[in-house]
């Protein structure tokens, strides 16, 4: 249950960071837009998207992969596994068969022409995503979907839900 309780606490600092740049971003295209009131349009990017604002966009992609693979391993002990390590494709793979289609099937119900091909280069770009993201500075050009993380997630405590209820 700790890691569950870590897993979710790393989702909402996740949700708390893209609130605050939601906010940011807002905040630095009002200011635009009032300084260019005499202006019919728009005012130029660089106005909406500079100024002095602490970017979050690296630590929300560090929050929310962390939160993926601790959810992952609350899935491994709800079906009776301890695992370690930081690679999701692995603590993935590792789930029993069952679980892992539960998995797929949640997160992918009603999506046309979702497959496991599709779904396993998913798992793939945000594999390492805790320990890559935090060195973005060395790494460079990283990035994964992060509704794909989001709907991960959401599948993961839908079968935690399915699996605790069963019976032993």
């Amino acid at each position: 249950m700790l890691i569950e309780f870590q897993a979710e606490s790393f989702l909402n600092a996740y949700h708390v960071l893209k609130q605050h740049e939601a906010e940011q971003r807002l905040e630095r295209q009002n200011r635009a837009v009032s300084r260019n009131k005499e202006k019919p349009h728009l005012p130029p990017a660089s106005e909406i998207y500079g100024g002095n604002e602490m970017p979050t966009g690296v630590v929300d992609f560090v929050c929310l992969a962390f939160s993926v693979e601790l959810y992952l391993k609350a899935l491994h002990e709800v079906v009776g596994e301890k695992v370690s390590g930081h690679e999701i494709e692995k603590l993935f793979n590792t789930l029993p068969q069952a679980v892992r289609e539960q998995i797929f099937a949640t997160q992918m119900h009603g999506l046309y022409g979702a497959n496991w091909m599709d779904y396993r280069n998913q798992l793939k770009l945000i594999n390492d995503g805790f320990v890559e993201f935090r060195y973005f500075h060395e790494k460079g050009d990283l990035s994964y979907h992060q509704g794909f993380a989001l709907g991960l997630i959401d599948a993961i405590k839908k079968t935690m839900t399915i699996y605790r209820s069963k019976p032993d």
